[in-house]
């Protein structure tokens, strides 16, 4: 987008809001100016970019020692920010705000996209297949056709319903503990 075109953070910044973003999606980032207008920027861009090495497949950036034990296959990839975060780092960026301003907070969760990091809740499915949910390694994904039978789909879907739970736990939780609204 040209730098001309005005983006709602920007508006929002000039109409005399507070502007924050936390953002869990690697591709949702200021090199792509989505940071634009946001006085507080937090992507998982800008927590990772120091980790090396990256993974083969999504060359996303992770710790050394989360990458040795994804290779090994000891527990999947390390998840640099969940909706739990998020509604963390919202909380505590409405608990810093300045109260003469309103807050225009943008929490971009990112939790119901592959991989599924809380595939252990599937049930009867074996670890490799709950491996390849939570390493979110898609090669190892299409390579298996289990995947695409009934049973396969079922313990996708499973793993996607939980997810979305989790998501709308946080964002409960955050919602609540912000209170009733107010007319300010």
């Amino acid at each position: 987008l040209p730098s001309e075109v005005p983006v709602l953070a920007e508006l929002m910044r000039e109409g005399g809001y507070d502007t924050a973003a936390l953002v869990h999606n690697p591709v949702v980032s200021e090199d792509f100016g989505f940071a634009r207008g946001f006085t507080s920027w937090d992507s998982a861009t800008a927590r990772t970019a120091w980790s090396l090495p990256r993974t083969r497949s999504t060359m996303e950036a992770r710790p050394f020692a989360a990458h040795l034990a994804a290779a090994a296959q000891l527990w999947g990839r390390r998840d640099f920010f969940n909706a739990d975060d998020l509604a963390r780092g919202g909380l505590a960026i409405w608990e810093a705000r300045r109260a003469d301003h309103p807050l225009f907070l943008w929490m971009h969760f990112l939790d119901c996209h592959f991989p599924y990091r809380r595939a252990s809740e599937v049930g009867e499915v074996s670890w490799a297949r709950r491996m390849t949910l939570e390493r979110g390694d898609a090669h190892l994904f299409r390579a298996d056709p289990w995947w695409a039978e009934a049973e396969g789909r079922a313990a996708l879907g499973s793993a996607y319903r939980a997810e979305i739970a989790a998501v709308d736990r946080a964002i409960l939780g955050f919602l609540e503990a912000l209170g009733p609204p107010t007319d300010r």
